[in-house]
């Protein structure tokens, strides 16, 4: 991604060249001189690019330096060497190392450093964050200097044995970062040359160390060391750096942060986005869930090597819009659980740690894109979902249960409500949401035994339509696009099969009849649509249509509309199934990093269940109305409520798969959805969802929520003609 000039030494001010045409590659048992002048034997398993007529300088510094082409290197002597490469050698820098004797060894270094004005000195190894200070002391574990030599940007292999800062071997076991660790809280210092971010695990036994180039203005360098510190080893690492850069200042500590949202540019320089504050919204079988609580968005580039554009006009709006879009709302992840997939894609899904990030529901795929595909591993990254993430307990005989309500809307084709309506050519549709309800019990001080979900979508009517956002109707007309063959109708079809299997239920809950037709205008294009799609189809794989106009039957049926629902709801249920496993014992821990790592095959979970087996669902329930909010709120929570029945029968809860309207489970349940629509609500439309079914179901007062709905419908209308536009430039940014 890029490289620099940097001026280093070696100890004895000698230099060793090394031609090569192309390649050279450092293989086992090559022969180093260490730092007393005696040989050693390096073992080193992967390839080291060098350069024709290189000349290759002792190093004593952990930290990684670029080497440029015809680089002068200055020795200790005041004599210098020349090394020309073509390409980019890693070698590290020598650091003054002040030992407990009062002597000190050479190391100098070109690596600059801002440090904490007037900061008095402290130790390092402070708690479990590694601060670095001014005027501190570096030393290692023994007291002793430390020596260390490193190829860096060399990727190392399994068992790979490393040099420790005590002089001694360490086994360094890499193996593939996202099934063995997850790095879960990090510190960022920076010097005047480059940004470290030191993260490390939950547990404090692996440490690991990334490097980001300050002096590069335009292009983004970064370097992972690939050596996995232990919590002494990355100290004295630190300390070298500091030492070796107190001629300008030292190493800072700027923030800590729990993951790299991402890095954007806009027309000036590189931004990186930090998640500084996070909150624990809830756990899924020993798997924290966060929120994001508070980001901060921090300029690469020191400020000596800055482009004017950075405060120019434009960049400044730029960053002004990216502001709209607010990470503190709405926005969760998790480091050892896939959130941004289903609990049964987790378990039976084993390819889902290739591509963790090309889902749909990944927000910040496009901003962390170049890093992960850099790096070759989503270490130093989290994958944000954007939607609905709530739980809440039930009790029954003195039986808890955990029921959590997932809603993960995807980032394609997203936005406001009257800019973003039915879908594009490639059939991917307007306010498209996935909503998960997962059930379990929860016992206190045993894990997870049986656990269930169900998934069902939500998504703009799948035409080519649109509306004219306009403050003079509140209600813009409805501009129908032709594709005679329903081609993007199809696609969008093809996508949900693709995803979710077959069967797919439609619930369509528009209006059929008006006296100025709208809606009903979508509605006989939709059926002319299912029905042009169903004639290429075979019979087993058609689309289930079913149209329910909720408007007119509230009108007639009032709060018993559930009813009628639920009826529709469950059987596509019975078509669709519902996900059942009982959780093997080495599922539910939070070492375990995400159910699809760990499970092997959910045919072996039958040893533990011997009466019970694995159920999946095959096919998905997709229901809209015409925003896919407020009505089609009210079928979700009918589907849910019918589900939750089956999934209660399932774990062994209640004695039949059936919940009255009535029970404290189903109101219950309608308050979480109520929750749920209100999020959804805010997102794409500005207001909280219109509950008048909910509201009627509760016995709340009619008057009342009259008031209510006009309110919500003002503040809707306020929003889509003032504020959308904006907030549209800023997803599409």
């Amino acid at each position: 991604m890029g490289s620099e000039s940097i001026t280093d030494s070696n100890n004895n001010g000698e230099s060793s060249k090394c031609e090569q045409n192309d390649v050279v590659l450092i293989s086992e048992n090559t022969e180093l001189i260490d730092v007393n002048g005696e040989s050693s034997k390096y073992e080193q398993n992967d390839d080291v690019l060098t350069q024709e007529n290189t000349e290759i300088q002792d190093v004593c510094e952990n930290d990684d330096v670029l080497i440029e082409e015809n680089t002068e290197i200055q020795d200790v002597n005041g004599e210098s060497s020349k090394c020309e490469q073509n390409d980019v050698v890693l070698t590290e820098a020598n650091t003054e190392i002040q030992d407990v004797n009062g002597e000190s060894s050479k190391c100098e270094q070109n690596d600059a450093v801002l440090t904490e004005v007037n900061t008095e000195s402290q130790d390092v190894c402070e708690n479990d964050d590694v601060l670095i200070e001014e005027n501190t002391e570096f030393q290692d574990v023994n007291g002793e200097s430390v020596k260390c030599e490193q190829n860096d940007d060399v990727l190392t292999e399994e068992n790979t044995e490393l040099q420790d800062v005590n002089g001694g071997r360490v086994e360094d076991e890499l193996v593939e970062s996202s099934s063995c660790y997850y790095l879960a809280k990090f510190k960022l210092y920076e010097t005047r040359s480059y940004f470290y971010m030191v993260g490390r695990d939950k547990s404090k036994k692996y440490w690991r160390v990334l490097k980001i180039d300050r002096l590069e203005s335009s292009d983004l360098v970064l370097c992972e060391d690939p050596t996995v510190y232990s919590y002494s080893e990355c100290c004295a690492l630190l300390r070298r750096i500091h030492e070796g850069n107190k001629h300008t200042g030292g190493l800072k500590f700027v923030t800590t942060c729990y993951g790299i949202v991402g890095f954007i540019k806009f027309l000036g320089p590189y931004y990186m986005i930090l998640i500084t504050e996070r909150r624990k919204v809830g756990m899924l079988c020993g798997h924290a869930i966060y929120a994001v609580a508070k980001s901060k968005m921090i300029p690469i580039p020191h400020s000596t090597v800055r482009s004017n554009l950075e405060n120019s006009k434009n960049e400044n709006r730029y960053k002004k819009l990216l502001s709209t879009v607010d990470i503190t709302k709405d926005f969760y992840f998790s480091y050892s659980y896939r959130i941004t997939h289903s609990l049964q894609k987790n378990l039976r899904d084993h390819e889902t740690k290739l591509v963790p990030y090309e889902t749909m529901f990944v927000w910040n795929a496009f901003l962390t894109r170049g890093v992960r595909s850099h790096l070759g591993n989503t270490l130093w990254t989290v994958a944000l979902i954007h939607g609905f993430f709530k739980q809440i307990k039930f009790s029954n005989c003195g039986r808890t249960v955990n029921v959590t309500l997932i809603a993960r809307r995807s980032r394609h084709y997203a936005g406001t409500r009257y800019l973003k309506r039915g879908v594009n050519e490639k059939g991917r549709a307007a306010n498209d949401v996935e909503t998960e309800q997962i059930v379990f019990e929860d016992v206190a001080g045993q894990p997870v035994s049986e656990i269930s979900s169900v998934v069902q979508i939500r998504g703009s009517i799948p035409l080519l339509w649109s509306q004219e956002t306009s403050r003079l109707n509140i209600k813009p007309d409805i501009m129908l696009r032709e594709d005679p063959n329903y081609e993007a109708t199809q696609r969008h079809f093809e996508n949900l099969a693709d995803r979710y299997g077959n069967p797919i239920f439609i619930l369509n809950l528009i209006k059929t009849k008006e006296k100025k037709p709208r809606e009903s205008v979508l509605h006989a294009e939709f059926v002319k649509a299912v029905a042009t799609i169903n004639k290429g189809l075979d019979i087993q794989n058609r689309l289930k249509f079913r149209t329910v106009d909720l408007t007119r039957l509230f009108r007639l049926k009032g709060a018993k509309v559930l009813t009628l629902l639920s009826k529709v709801a469950g059987h596509a249920l019975d078509q669709t199934g519902f996900f059942y496993c009982p959780v093997p014992p080495y599922v539910d821990s939070e070492m375990s990093l995400s159910l699809a790592h760990t499970t092997t095959a959910l045919e072996d979970v039958n040893e533990y269940s011997h009466s019970k087996v694995p159920r999946f669902q095959s096919g998905v329930l997709r229901t809209n109305c015409i925003d896919c909010l407020d009505r089609t709120n009210v079928a979700q929570y009918a589907y849910g409520l019918v589900a939750l029945g089956h999934q209660l029968h399932a774990i062994g809860i209640y004695s039949t798969p059936k919940i009255d309207l009535d029970d404290n489970f189903a109101y219950k349940l309608m308050g979480l959805y109520e929750d749920m629509g209100d999020t959804l609500a805010f997102q794409y439309a500005g207001s909280a969802a219109h509950n008048k079914i909910f509201s009627e179901r509760k016995g709340h007062w009619k008057a009342a929520t009259q008031s209510q709905e006009f309110i919500r419908t003002l503040q809707r209308y306020l929003s889509n003609a003032y504020m959308d536009p904006e907030k549209q430039d800023a997803i599409n940014l």
